[in-house]
């Protein structure tokens, strides 16, 4: 703009904000919407996630479609109020060109309904501040959210200037109602969502509504960043279109220079804004190739899956040393140390040999998107091939071999791998990472397949890793300062000269984070919590309760519950692939809890952390009625050691309570858990807590964990079959607790 154009924009601006300012009314919604947004988030349930970031994701799916109407409103109003209002024609006589007029009025509506971002952005701060939040973390979780609507705001808001400039005004205002829910709430739930088409997502009104990929604060920026970067370009070109249609629409009315120079700007803007979206259709074609190349190669889940652990083959150690180049490409050299007996690897499942997959060849699972550089079997070049995830060597190699055997690979490639919903299998991005064990990204040992397809969806195989125990040394490169997090124990010179370094012996398969998280403890606790800022307070909560029933355990049970080393609680969604999938994992010594609004660390989880600490699995099957194997009682067993601590400390329990162990039948509680229940409580009200609790220990000493066993020729329908525990009969339970103390009643034993 010239001098005279940028005084005229300036004074034509505060003029329509002083015209907006006398409708009084929507200078109520900024204060509305703070007082909304802060009760909603200081006042949340005990029953649901504590964590802002993530509440206030939910609170804006609803109140960021209702607000998007205001701008909408605002843009047909500044159109039709006055420059396009009959009683106004003097203005065409005013000094100011209809670009100015457009633009000082886009500007002060901006500026008018802009304050209801501000207004929500300032209340999370407050909140989080109130709850001990650092106003860096504050700002770092709420600024992404607050452009997002900022942006959101401007498009909507000229949209409705361009519905104003364009139609009448008695059709200007059901339209605009028509275009805010088209693009706040009909692309995204019929267009895209149910049909997949995702490149529609650029004509998006409200991104607030469904925020998968926003969920994870830990991972927003990384997830988000591509596609960001690619959609501002194209919303700033296509809202300098519509502006151009609108002065080109409004040199009809206020007739101006040169007419067709108007409409040869709006072609221009059109060509530019078509220009624009292209790079951003090519990222979701790049997406939906990379997604078909995937499903070409693996098998269709109606075929009934061959069990990965049918192929699997054992491995004593695994060596990985992984470097990170500037454009997120992995260099990895992999070191597999397995043994072998007559030439042929030894299968995880027994002593006998592995099944080949293919005739004749030994077989490894490895990403189809990485390309190998060399290969070495004992320090000598060796042949391959590779087809599809499937590298195969000829078991020619290691004919007549003894003992452990060395594999060696190296390889590169990126693992940015998009699944079905904007979901990844796996990525690695500039504040990000996630590159879990089942994918592939180092060689897996045997094995049937990585992905497999259902419908339309091409799913990872979350089995593709089972079976594999081994020794890792894993060193980690040119991840800069981002923190990283793996499901092994850091090892003694961790960190130093810039590497990060995990080691562990007789560790499951290596996962490996990476993202804005912070990792929670606290004194006296060796587990920790792996989590986004935001839920610090509730991961300590969890860990002090946790520390209390830890210490009970190891006091009467006399050894140390030391199965955990670490949990990761934050939000899945962008890496929950299948809906099905549960949402707590054991990874070895670690444990992964989705977080949601509705799922947080509560008393369930607090349960099924200490199943795992004191049982070695999170286990909750019955086979006191077993009707296709032995019966036992052993998980009834389990559950009365789970309920003894709120038995004996019924007043501090609190929120953390759960237990079955009570004398109600329930659905929950069967015929057989109500017997030992009623047995325990008795003794405990009547001073005999000792009784109860030597018999308990001495069912743990004898050991109490459920295995599933590993499949063999395919999946079973009736997985009750797979279980391996120990059978525990009523008359043992009888046997045990009669030799600790009295004897149980005759009701008890006639019950038998």
């Amino acid at each position: 703009m010239r001098p005279n154009a940028v005084r005229a924009f300036s004074l034509q601006t505060a003029l329509e904000w002083k015209l907006l300012a006398r409708m009084r009314w929507p200078l109520l919604l900024p204060l509305a919407a703070f007082a909304y947004v802060a009760f909603s988030l200081a006042a949340l349930p005990e029953g649901g996630s504590q964590d802002l970031y993530l509440q206030l994701l939910k609170l804006l799916s609803f109140f960021h479609t209702l607000s998007l109407g205001l701008p909408v409103l605002l843009g047909v109003l500044l159109a039709r109020r006055d420059i396009l209002h009959p009683a106004y024609e003097w203005l065409q006589a005013m000094p100011v060109s209809n670009p100015v007029f457009l633009l000082s009025k886009t500007a002060a509506g901006m500026l008018y309904s802009g304050l209801i971002p501000v207004a929500t952005a300032a209340a999370f701060i407050a909140v989080s501040l109130r709850q001990g939040l650092s106003l860096m973390d504050a700002l770092a979780a709420v600024l992404p959210i607050l452009l997002y609507m900022l942006g959101s705001f401007a498009i909507s808001l000229v949209l409705g200037l361009t519905i104003g400039v364009l139609l009448p005004a008695r059709y200007a205002l059901p339209i605009g109602f028509c275009g805010w829910m088209f693009g706040s709430v009909f692309i995204q739930v019929f267009m895209v969502e149910r049909y997949g088409w995702y490149p529609l997502k650029a004509f998006y009104l409200n991104p607030m509504l469904n925020t998968d990929l926003l969920r994870n604060e830990g991972w927003a920026g990384a997830l988000n960043g591509e596609e960001a970067a690619k959609l501002a370009p194209f919303v700033l070109s296509f809202a300098v279109f519509l502006l151009a249609w609108c002065n080109a629409a409004l040199g009809r009315q206020r007739p101006e220079g040169s007419g067709k120079r108007a409409v040869i700007a709006v072609f221009a803007a059109l060509l530019l804004a078509g220009a624009a979206y292209i790079p951003y259709v090519r990222m979701w074609t790049s997406r939906f190739d990379r997604i078909e190349a995937i499903a070409s190669i693996s098998p269709d889940q109606s075929r009934w899956m061959v069990p990965n652990e049918r192929y699997a083959f054992r491995v004593n150690a695994v060596r990985l040393d992984v470097t990170k180049r500037d454009d997120q490409t992995l260099d990895i050299e992999a070191a597999i140390a397995f043994p072998v007996k007559q030439g042929k690897p030894l299968s995880v499942m027994d002593d006998g040999y592995a099944p080949a997959r293919e005739p004749g060849m030994l077989t490894f699972l490895l990403h189809p998107s990485l390309r190998v550089t060399g290969f070495e079997i004992n320090g000598k070049s060796a042949p391959y091939s590779r087809n599809g995830d499937r590298l195969s060597v000829p078991l020619g190699v290691l004919a007549d071999s003894e003992g452990e055997q060395t594999a060696r690979f190296r390889y590169e490639g990126k693992l940015n791998i998009p699944a079905a919903r904007e979901t990844y299998s796996s990525f690695v991005r500039k504040g990000g990472a996630y590159l879990p064990a089942h994918i592939g990204w180092y060689p897996l040992p045997g094995g049937d397949s990585l992905f497999f397809r259902s419908g339309r969806e091409v799913l990872e195989r979350r089995d593709a890793a089972v079976g594999l125990t081994a020794d890792f040394d894993v060193r980690v490169r040119g991840f800069g300062d981002m923190p990283l997090f793996a499901t092994i124990a850091e090892a003694p010179d961790d960190g130093s000269s810039g590497v990060r370094h995990f080691k562990q012996r007789n560790a499951a398969a290596f996962t490996l984070f990476g993202g804005r998280f912070i990792e929670a403890g606290i004194p006296d606790e060796s587990v920790s919590v792996v989590t986004t800022a935001g839920a610090r307070k509730e991961s300590e909560a969890f860990l002090y309760e946790l520390r209390a029933r830890k210490q009970y355990y190891e006091s009467w049970l006399g050894q140390p519950l030391d199965r955990l080393r670490q949990l990761y609680y934050f939000p899945d969604e962008p890496i929950n692939t299948n809906r099905s999938y549960a949402p707590e994992r054991l990874m070895g010594d670690a444990m992964l809890y989705a977080q949601a609004t509705y799922a947080n660390l509560d008393a369930n989880r607090l349960k099924t952390t200490l199943q795992v600490l004191l049982f070695g699995d999170p286990d909750d099957t019955s086979f006191a009625e077993h009707t296709e194997g032995p019966r036992s009682i052993v998980q009834e067993i389990r559950e009365a050691i789970l309920g003894l601590y709120d038995l004996e400390n019924a007043g501090a329990a609190g929120q953390w309570r759960y237990s079955r162990l009570t004398h109600a039948t329930t659905p929950e509680v069967g015929q057989m858990q109500e017997k030992i229940n009623n047995m325990i409580i008795e003794a405990f009200e009547s001073g005999r807590t000792e009784q109860a609790k030597q018999t308990l220990a001495f069912f743990y000493r004898q050991g109490l964990r459920i295995e599933q066993k590993p499949y063999r020729e395919m999946y079973m329908a009736d997985e009750s079959q797979l279980y391996s525990y120990p059978v525990i009969s009523y008359e043992d339970w009888l046997e045990v607790w009669n030799r600790y103390g009295p004897k149980a009643g005759e009701e008890a034993q006639g019950n038998d």
